[in-house]
């Protein structure tokens, strides 16, 4: 960004670098200074770099300019259409593709767009999330979305709310493909526990939340907003079933991308453990953390 003159040299030397983590910092900033020499290696890490290397170079395609980047998108987005394209690379070719201006890339794009709306597999536009994302991004999602922080109603250890179960240990117990259902598609498959109640009472009011606790005279619900709802059995006129508390909205408020990271970040929850944090006043363990610049 400052443009400094040693930037090309210090390029040269990451590249020839025995650090994985230099070399993948350098490729971008390679394509962007020299097409004609980068081009050669983005393709040869395509085809034979570690993983890691492979979502580097092909995030570079879609700035290099040379006529190269288009030709091997386009054979990796048919290797993506025969299912040949390793999960944790395909969300990153679909993004580098969808940058460039090339008629051949935006019609392999738009016949994958085609097959996609016409699948019958309600997870088939998202599973481009299952793997290959940021677990460290995924979390911050997880506890600071704008509108619908994950950690209001979900705990992931000790902070959270109630009104969802607790994931602590789930990515240890849960495949990938439930996680990334449980984000989008959450009436699919209701954590027991958790089944979501309406109560129509006889004055024509209505509750609704997850059972907490019931006795034989009392209902306590848990609404949405996290706090407890008592209902007399002698007032209920009606008792129904009702949807999933967590709305289906997460995959179209979070971009592919971010639900990437969150599904990264639930299936790196292994630990079932609950682990205080000891830094806090008892009374303030547990909670969300305040937001920033709160006083």
């Amino acid at each position: 960004k400052i443009k400094d003159p040693r930037l090309a040299e210090a390029v040269t030397l990451a590249s020839a670098s025995s650090s994985s983590t230099l070399r993948l910092a350098a490729l971008p900033i390679a394509a962007r200074l020299s097409p004609d020499t980068a081009a050669p290696v983005i393709a040869n890490l395509v085809a034979k770099g570690t993983p890691e290397e492979q979502k580097s170079a092909i995030r570079s395609l879609g700035f290099l300019r040379h006529p190269s980047a288009d030709i091997l998108l386009a054979t990796q987005l048919r290797e993506l259409a025969a299912g040949k394209i390793a999960p944790a690379a395909q969300l990153d070719l679909l993004n580098a593709a969808g940058r460039r201006n090339d008629p051949a890339i935006k019609a392999l794009l738009a016949e994958r767009t085609a097959a996609l709306a016409a699948s019958t597999d309600p997870l088939a536009p998202h599973r481009v999330a299952l793997a290959g994302g940021n677990a460290t991004r995924g979390e911050q999602i997880f506890r600071n979305q704008p509108v619908l922080a994950c950690i209001r109603c979900h705990r992931a250890g000790t902070d959270g709310g109630d009104a969802g179960p607790n994931l602590a240990g789930i990515g240890a117990k849960q495949s990938r493909e439930y996680l990334l259902e449980a984000i989008v598609k959450p009436n699919a498959k209701i954590a027991p526990g958790f089944d979501t109640v309406v109560i129509t009472r006889k004055d024509g009011s209505v509750a609704a939340g997850i059972v907490a606790s019931e006795t034989a005279a009392l209902l306590t619900l848990r609404n949405t907003d996290n706090q407890l709802v008592e209902v007399k059995k002698s007032d209920i006129a009606k008792r129904e079933g009702a949807p999933s508390g967590m709305p289906e909205i997460y995959g179209t408020i979070l971009t592919p991308s971010e639900l990437r990271d969150v599904v990264e970040y639930m299936a790196s929850l292994k630990d079932p453990v609950v682990r205080l944090d000891e830094n806090k006043p008892r009374a303030l363990r547990g909670l969300p953390p305040m937001a920033k610049g709160a006083p």
